[in-house]
């Protein structure tokens, strides 16, 4: 028997995943460019680990909120394929799959409303 799911749509979806994605690329932000710092990386067993690699950082992250996982999830399949195409640039796509993501929201909610004035 399999469990029962639980299933959110439209604006409630839209705002756990735009959730899961600021939150990926905000951590990132902090390692960009060349004057980038660096983050640390709580492990479950032994030390943390330090570092200013976005590609590190954003495979290890994991949100405690399922459907902010979401988000989360398809960002790192996004940079993963950056990465794959350009061999770098993982910070970068993060961060700008966010303001992609954030200007289609706004697009959508602009242009779904009967009313605009």
């Amino acid at each position: 028997m399999s469990i029962p799911k639980e299933i959110i749509f439209e604006e409630e979806a839209r705002e756990f995943l735009l959730k899961g994605i600021k939150k990926l690329a905000d951590v990132v932000a902090f390692t960009l460019g060349p004057k980038g710092r660096n983050v640390g990386l709580e492990k479950s067993w032994g030390a943390p680990t330090i570092t200013n690699d976005g590609a590190s950082i954003i495979r290890d992250i994991q949100l405690e909120d399922k459907y902010e996982n979401m988000g989360v999830a398809m960002a790192k399949e996004v940079v993963q394929k950056i990465k794959e195409k350009c061999g770098d640039g993982t910070t970068s796509g993060a961060l700008l799959l966010r303001s992609l993501v954030e200007a289609g929201i706004k697009k959508y909610f602009f242009w779904s409303k009967p009313n605009r004035n």
